[in-house]
């Protein structure tokens, strides 16, 4: 945050009666180390002086009312909560007393320690399922793991980490504290009201806080066989998410056969062709204890011998990860990694979260890795400027240097599966050490909703007839607004797909309109959708505009390439039916020191 110029007592308090953001802002920025230091003098913990400090700017606020000037100055005041809060937690932690509760979680709910909060969690509690309460009660009032809870309640551990995620952001935007709405809104203010819910472990991602574990590989482990080798390369653990990549060395004989097996049957009731009496696309992972059933992806763009997966389970408290994969068995070694505090780290927060960056210049040529602080309801793209679907412009990220010369980014496409969802690698290629700008104009947060059917318009492509019902998202709603049959000339361009199908010569442009909910300020350029028949069978081919119009309006092209009678047509839907990419257009603007 900028230096601003020092204001006075009087200005201060008026610019918190006018504009209480603002104010607030400029009283964290002035007073933030006359704080820190009260703290310090009592608690050496910098854990325990950072929540302090946060404690003490959320006391004053709910308390601004009693502050009298006449009786003496803000930083007084400040200094006198400072020394209350750091000598309750001295107590406390002499005690040996952390209360489990609510404010063990990442995100602002610090504030939930008083009676008054308490009551607070509990109203907004019961307006969440009783299945999602019943997880949140566990958790913070029983001291329960995921993983028992999950064993409690009878549910998939995946299952009961997803909910615990969406019960916390429902809580977020339920809780009736004007003041924690109000911190949310100025989180760019000061780095240790936001980033202490934050651990950065370089190289991997972020995490819950620096207590939350952390794994990686800790040696390359190869399994020799009859048919060749089978080396782990990489096995990485961050938030609940493991990634394991292992390399092939087939013999060529065994090489042929397990690439036959990757092939779809020729006909359609020709039995799949296995290889070692395993199924090549699935293996066994366990893991803390956890035996899970996972698909394994081949790249087969650059190299196919390169396998990689990635799935949620328990962290390895053993330090161990067993792989059952193409017949064989094999025993990976883990070593905790501890996550760091991101204070030291050029970063930028916005509205919706923050990114923090850490630039590495390697024989001339600099990445930079972002890693993408979510503090709203809607994560960030894995890849940031792309959103769910790979779609978008890698290069539209850059440095710019103090002489003003640009130079864009691309993103470093990896197939190794190490890349976590919180983190990207982003090439400039050769770069001179200096002083530069890292700017990313946009990113895409996506929704962690997945459509079942549900939300589906019936459309009749007969008569181009349509219902005109809005369908809720995650985000907005959407309506058909218009269909029209088109042919030869009048199919546009963008809708000629060519790639391994013969161009559409006719079909139906569909458009949907979109609309924002009251005072938002996301908007998705396209929809994960597809236009279903009457009869099940598979959907037309569809085509998006490379540049979707940014007027609210999405017009997509379909194509019934098969055999479908009038009463197929008769009885479609648009159905949508995946993660919604909501592009949020904040600038991000970040400091950088090439060295």
């Amino acid at each position: 945050m900028a230096k601003s110029e020092k204001m006075t007592d009087d200005q201060l308090l008026e610019l918190l009666e006018r504009s209480p953001q603002e104010g607030m802002e400029a009283l964290i920025e002035q007073y933030s180390p006359l704080v820190w230091r009260a703290a310090e003098r009592r608690l050496s913990d910098p854990e325990d002086v950072r929540e302090c400090v946060n404690d003490v700017f959320l006391a004053f606020y709910r308390s601004r009312d009693r502050f009298d000037p006449d009786r003496g100055t803000l930083a007084a005041y400040l200094a006198a909560i400072a020394r209350n809060v750091a000598v309750s937690r001295y107590r406390e932690n002499a005690a040996h007393v952390r209360p489990a509760s609510l404010s063990d979680a990442a995100g602002p709910e610090d504030s939930m320690a008083t009676a008054e909060d308490r009551m607070d969690v509990e109203r907004a509690l019961e307006r969440l399922t009783p299945e999602d309460a019943e997880i949140i009660r566990r958790k913070y009032y029983g001291g329960m793991t995921v993983a028992e809870i999950a064993a409690a309640m009878d549910l998939p551990y995946e299952t009961v980490k997803k909910r615990h995620q969406r019960s916390l952001k429902r809580l977020r935007a339920l809780l009736t504290a004007g003041l924690i709405l109000l911190l949310a809104a100025l989180l760019a203010a000061c780095a240790y009201l936001v980033l202490r819910h934050f651990g950065i472990v370089p190289g991997l991602g972020v995490t819950g806080g620096a207590e939350v574990p952390a794994y990686a590989l800790a040696e390359p482990v190869v399994l020799e066989t009859e048919d060749g080798t089978c080396t782990v390369t990489e096995a990485v653990y961050v938030e609940g998410t493991l990634y394991i990549e292992l390399r092939l060395g087939l013999h060529e004989e065994a090489e042929e056969q397990l690439k036959k097996a990757l092939k779809a049957p020729d006909e359609p009731d020709q039995e799949p062709i296995l290889y070692n009496g395993t199924d090549p696309h699935w293996m066994t992972i366990v893991c803390g204890g956890e035996a899970i059933d996972t698909v394994v992806f081949y790249d087969q763009i650059e190299d196919w011998n390169r396998v990689g997966t990635a799935i949620s389970a328990p962290p390895p408290e053993d330090g161990m990860v067993r792989i059952s994969f193409l017949g064989e068995e094999l025993t990976v070694p883990m070593e905790r990694r501890e996550a760091g505090a991101p204070e030291g780290y050029p970063y930028a927060m916005g509205e919706h979260g923050g990114l923090l960056a850490i630039p590495r210049r390697e024989e001339g040529r600099v990445t930079v890795e972002l890693y993408a602080l979510n503090t709203g309801e809607f994560p960030m793209s894995s890849m940031l400027v792309l959103d769910a679907y790979m779609q978008g412009d890698s290069t539209v990220i850059t440095l710019t240097g103090e002489g003003g010369q640009v130079l864009h980014s691309n993103y470093r496409y990896d197939p190794a599966y190490h890349v976590t969802d919180t983190m990207s690698l982003w090439d400039f290629g050769e770069v001179e050490p200096g002083e530069y700008t890292l700017r990313v104009p946009y990113v895409y947060l996506v929704t962690d909703t997945i459509f079942a059917g549900s939300a589906n318009i019936p459309l009749d492509l007969t008569t181009c007839a349509f219902s005109p019902e809005r369908v809720q998202l995650p985000y907005g709603s959407v309506a058909i607004r218009s269909c029209e049959a088109v042919s030869g000339d009048r199919v546009p361009d963008w809708a000629r797909y060519t790639d391994g199908f013969e161009p559409y010569e006719a079909g139906w442009l569909v458009t949907l309109a979109w609309e924002p909910p009251e005072g938002g300020d996301l908007r998705p350029l396209n929809l994960p959708l597809s236009v279903d028949l009457g009869t099940g069978m598979d959907h037309p081919h569809i085509c998006w505009p490379e540049h979707p119009p940014e007027d609210g309006t999405m017009t997509f092209f379909c194509a019934a390439d098969g055999e479908w009678t009038t009463a197929d047509l008769a009885g479609a839907s648009v159905d949508i039916n995946g993660q919604m990419s909501l592009r949020w257009d904040h600038v991000f603007e970040i400091p950088l020191t090439i060295e």
